[in-house]
């Protein structure tokens, strides 16, 4: 079962052939597994950016003071033969701070969808309507329709349901600072792990797990945010190539104004690449993009036209006589 709630820095086993070979392959993330290597992330090649770099100080929404990098997706061919005057890329942030985020108001959610379906069925075994959870809050009817001193097992269960229904709606409304994301997990470890299951799958619309960002870097995880397109024009994606310090990304937005805010960098930092994502992972990774954003929704077959479909069938009408 995957879990990252209580996960701790790796402990590497392996050798570093770089000790090794003076002239080694790019060094890329060993499989978790111990099995092989997973071609998962190399070295960024000298030059500009193109499809599938990662690089620092990139910018997100909602993770305002979080380590931030961007996953440039930018056609290759568009950048090689200089179409494109602006590089598109898709926020990466770390996995602890998208479960204080992101994955905060998803538990959140569906603790509470959980918690109300039980309410319902308590409401159900002693003979009410659910239809009170609507109008009324959950401990009223609790003190309402089970009083101490009634049935204790309709008790018990819709009070343990009330207790988890509010801390998930304190969460919901919580500050990520205040990481009740961590007692939200101890609480409902089952739809914790189903949600990180869901992550590393990439089953999870909206997001895309990678383990690690960089060659060497730790395998605690990362989220790339693939609903937020993030740009940076080409004169700044090429400064980012060579390394760009605070102190000069602040004289080139003086002299273009435009280039405030498409970057985040700390006074002591700098934007550069850190690593490529390889194939097949990156077409992966586009491909889920793509689709993301070219779903076509259908109305519903009508359920009465589903139902009696099986019998309307000619055979199924001639044979109903010799059964």
């Amino acid at each position: 079962m995957i879990s990252f709630w209580s996960a701790r820095p790796p402990t590497d086993t392996k050798r570093n052939r770089a000790d090794e070979d003076p002239y080694p392959p790019s060094p890329v993330l060993f499989d978790n597994d111990s099995r092989s290597m997973n071609a998962l992330i190399a070295y960024p090649r000298k030059g500009p950016m193109t499809q599938g770099t990662i690089f620092t100080c990139a910018v997100a929404e909602d993770y305002l003071g979080c380590p931030t990098r961007g996953l440039v997706f930018t056609a290759r061919c568009d950048i090689a033969h200089d179409k494109a005057r602006v590089l598109n890329y898709l926020p990466i942030v770390s996995l602890d701070d998208w479960l204080h985020r992101d994955g905060r108001i998803i538990l959140a959610q569906r603790l509470i969808s959980e918690t109300l379906g039980v309410m319902h069925g308590v409401l159900k075994d002693g003979g009410y309507s659910p239809a009170i959870l609507d109008t009324e809050h959950p401990r009223a009817i609790l003190d309402t329709l089970f009083p101490n001193g009634a049935d204790g097992k309709l008790r018990q269960r819709f009070d343990r349901a009330c207790g988890r229904f509010e801390l998930a709606s304190r969460c919901l409304s919580s500050r990520p600072s205040e990481t009740l994301s961590v007692s939200l997990g101890h609480e409902a470890p089952k739809l914790r792990e189903a949600l990180c299951s869901e992550l590393v799958h990439n089953n999870l619309g909206g997001f895309y797990f990678l383990r690690s960002i960089e060659p060497s870097g730790p395998d605690l995880g990362h989220v790339v945010l693939l609903r937020e397109i993030q740009s940076v024009p080409l004169e700044l994606a090429l400064a980012v190539a060579d390394g760009l310090s605070r102190e000069l990304y602040e004289s080139m937005c003086q002299s273009h104004p435009l280039l405030h805010n498409k970057l985040s960098i700390a006074p002591d930092d700098f934007a550069y690449p850190i690593g490529q994502v390889l194939s097949p992972h990156l077409e992966h990774l586009l491909q889920t993009f793509a689709w993301l954003f070219s779903r076509i929704g259908l109305p519903d077959p009508d359920k009465v036209y589903v139902a009696g479909l099986w019998n309307r069938q000619p055979t199924v009408i001639s044979s109903s006589g010799h059964l």
